[in-house]
């Protein structure tokens, strides 16, 4: 007899990852047309007065990040990813050690279905500004 309740989908998370996906879309597609019009992701951090920023999320979009503000010679001074700062190659807990790195002006967190949680976690932690990655490629 065949087991059919391994076959059953979840509609939720499929849904959920649908979301997901046409998000990313949405927004590498802005981000590539400003790109293209010449614009740099830094000017977002500099026109709104940071002089650093660290970076929540690791996946695709984050490195991206990365790697354009590198680009630009903006600091990134630590990374997050899920509950570890990275900080100049070393792991701190976010909950216990976020005071031990240097203070960015702002954090950035890309992963953009999951920004609420993460921005009201991050505000009981730090006073840096925590902005959505959407928010900076938006306003490019």
């Amino acid at each position: 007899m065949i087991d059919f309740t391994m076959f059953q989908i979840d509609n939720v998370a499929e849904q959920n990852q649908k979301e997901k996906f046409i998000n990313y879309f949405y927004i590498m597609n802005f981000w590539m047309k400003a790109l293209e019009e010449g614009k740099d992701v830094s000017s977002f951090f500099k026109r709104n007065g940071y002089s650093n920023t660290a970076i929540y999320g690791l996946g695709e979009l984050g490195k991206h990040l990365i790697v354009q503000l590198e680009k630009s010679s903006f600091p990134v001074v630590y990374t997050i990813q899920r509950d570890v700062i990275n900080y100049n190659g070393t792991d701190f807990d976010l909950i216990r050690d976020i005071n031990s790195v240097p203070k960015a002006d702002a954090i950035v967190v890309t992963p953009l279905m999951e920004y609420t949680s993460i921005k009201e976690k991050l505000e009981k932690l730090t006073n840096s500004s925590i902005i959505s990655l959407e928010e900076v490629i938006l306003r490019l």
